[in-house]
């Protein structure tokens, strides 16, 4: 099943072009007293649990960023207006009245458009040297390994069918008991068939693949760390996109020879699934034996089917 995957349009906010007018287009919003509607990429608590901190987009066109504070009780006391959305943040306390922002050294963030705090919680800014999901891997090869028994492992298989584009969507969904630090661990690859902008000689559909990986909580109830990328063996995808409350799950893509890769190796005896955690202070494997899913793994790799050169 070898060729090229061209990566569909998958609409879950990957970091958007920085628009024009968006500052003006900011303070407008507030003037005209309209809240908008405020889509969480990601949220984690304070250790006190007073506090929730979010990292959300506007439903607006202007596509503006939001970092904010709020106490449990629902008031807001701090709020940052950003004049694009910046889906790759992670937020971080280092204690119930200090909050830090943490953003990819690769992508500086852009100048606050407005600002507002009561003083409640102090929050200060930061960068991170992003380690991709491939490099993850690599690193995760040399640390802690585990094989996962067959019977701890189950997957799912599902398919949608749409009048449009995609013409389908063929998903795989596996869960596995870890035993040995976390609760389970889960991803959700979503293959989207579509036809290809530029017909093969061969074959005339495409795909374009998202995926997300998730943690449970560990074992011995501490904190979690923070899930900072994944990948399926060692494989150069954009798997680094937070997702959820408490960041134990990524979001990402395969990107067209990365979903190539992907599909291939899900076709091997086994696979291994790659978590980074804590920009790389915590690197674990899991190798997942196929036969353990061997019915719904058939079934999505039929679903998928040729795909065009």
């Amino acid at each position: 099943m070898k060729g090229r995957l061209i990566i569909d349009v998958i609409a879950f906010g990957l970091l958007a072009a920085v628009l024009c007018g968006v500052m003006a287009g900011a303070v407008l919003l507030f003037l005209s007293g309209r809240e908008p509607r405020w889509q969480v990429f990601s949220a984690v608590m304070s250790p006190d649990n007073t506090f929730v901190a979010e990292n959300a987009m506007a439903d607006t066109e202007d596509g503006i960023g939001r970092i904010s504070v709020r106490r449990q009780t629902g008031s807001t006391i701090y709020e940052a207006l950003f004049p694009e959305t910046l889906p790759s943040l992670f937020l971080r306390w280092t204690d119930s009245s200090h909050l830090l922002v943490l953003s990819s050294s690769q992508s500086p963030l852009p100048a606050v458009n407005n600002l507002r705090t009561d003083g409640a919680v102090d929050v200060s800014y930061a960068a991170y040297v992003r380690l991709g999901a491939a490099d993850a891997s690599l690193k995760a090869k040399t640390h802690s390994a585990v094989t996962l028994d067959p019977s701890s492992v189950t997957a799912t298989f599902s398919e949608a069918t749409h009048a449009g584009r995609p013409l389908k969507q063929c998903i795989l969904g596996l869960v596995a008991k870890d035993s040995k630090k976390y609760s389970e661990i889960d991803f959700t690859i979503t293959a989207g068939v579509f036809p290809c902008a530029v017909p093969s000689l061969r074959e005339n559909l495409c795909l374009g693949v998202s995926s997300h990986f998730g943690i449970g909580g560990k074992l011995d109830r501490t904190p979690n760390e923070i899930l900072t990328s994944a990948t399926i063996s060692e494989i150069p995808s954009y798997n680094e996109l937070p997702d959820g409350t408490g960041y134990k799950a990524i979001r990402g893509q395969f990107l067209e020879k990365s979903a190539n890769l992907l599909i291939e190796a899900l076709q091997k005896p086994s696979f291994d699934i790659d978590y980074n955690f804590d920009f790389d202070q915590l690197n674990i494997r899991y190798t997942v034996p196929t036969r353990a899913i061997s019915a719904p793994l058939g079934e999505f790799l039929k679903c998928v089917g040729p795909v065009a050169f």
